[in-house]
């Protein structure tokens, strides 16, 4: 359920990975590009963490 939540948050943020935690990377990346993924996958964490 949470990988779900997870994978829809990285939709929601514009990544696309595959439903099972799959990421591709490729060597024409930038550092930006690996940033704003990194932020997506921060952001998408967040949302699914359990609230305290």
């Amino acid at each position: 359920m949470k990988l779900d939540l997870f994978h829809k948050g990285l939709l929601d943020r514009g990544v696309l990975s595959a439903s099972y935690g799959l990421f591709a990377l490729s060597t024409s990346m930038t550092e930006e590009d690996a940033r704003e993924i990194l932020s997506a996958i921060d952001g998408a964490l967040a949302a699914i963490a359990p609230k305290q």
